[in-house]
Order: structure tokens, then sequence, then C-alpha cells
């Protein structure tokens, strides 16, 4: 991969085509919606996490927060464009909806595979050992969840 076609909204070539099997339309819609949420979740925890690693620990937590509002916005997502399509089925315009999504099916297959191609240099702490890292407090979205991240991971790298 030379660069982030993601974020150039560009198709590789291995997602040119790529369409989602509408046989069950409710069904490819939520795949749709899910894989939408997926790269959303990665783009945010990683802009987060490049910029909380400078923050102090209120400001990390804070930009976290953040993060999650963004987050659980698009976990019901897939409610509101279901009811979106149902309404539009009312009227027989259901079709707007699928032919939208396949319209943009490659450009999130791109994004997917950027995803799992580049996840393994998102994964680690890029200070060095013993550095403050801001960073530490981005992910889960509970406090006492984030306190166990932070403990396990502290006691595994001992």
């Amino acid at each position: 991969m030379d660069n982030f076609k993601c974020i150039q909204f560009a198709v590789s070539e291995d997602c040119e085509g790529a369409a989602l099997d509408f046989t069950n339309t409710p069904q490819a819609m939520k795949t749709f919606v899910e894989e939408v949420n997926m790269v959303a979740q990665a783009l945010l925890t990683v802009g987060a996490k490049m910029v909380a690693t400078d923050l102090e620990e209120y400001l990390a937590r804070g930009l976290n927060s953040l993060k999650c509002v963004g987050s659980s916005a698009f976990d019901n997502l897939a409610n509101l464009v279901l009811s979106f399509y149902y309404l539009l089925k009312q009227f027989e315009q259901e079709a707007f909806i699928p032919d939208t999504m396949q319209m943009f099916y490659p450009n999130l297959c791109t994004c997917l595979a950027e995803i799992d191609y580049f996840g393994y240099l998102l994964a680690g702490n890029q200070k060095g050992e013993g550095e403050y890292d801001g960073s530490i407090y981005i992910g889960v979205c509970s406090e006492a969840a984030q306190e166990d991240q932070n403990n396990s991971s502290s006691s595994s790298s001992a």
C-alpha cells in the first residue's frame, strides 16, 4: 500500500467493483452500517491516540469521552438507516438506499483493507519505556475498564 486511499476517498485496485449482496436488503444494510462503524471507530481511535500522546491525564480522558460520544452515535446508526429504508419503502422509493450504499461500497472496502493492513502499526506504544503517554487513556469508554486495561498492560510489560 503506497498511501492511504481511504483518507483520499479513492478506491484500491482490490476493491474496484466490490459490492454487497442485497438479496436480503435489511441484512445487507446492517452489514454496510457495521462496516462504516468499524472504519469510523478506527479513525476516531487512531486520531484520538495521536492527539492524546502529549496531553495531561484529564485532557486525554476528556478527549476519550468525546471519542466515546462519537462511537456511541454510530452504534445505533443501523436502526436509523433501516427506519429510513422502511419509510421510503412506503412510497416505493426504497431502492435509493441500497443504490447509494453500492455506490460507496468500494470506498468502504478500501478503508477496511487499509485498517487491516495498518492495524499492527497502530497497536504499539510509540513512547519509550517509562515515558508519559496520554494515549493510554484512549480506548474503552468506562473509567473502570480503562484502569483495568492500563493495569493489565503495565503488569504484562513488567
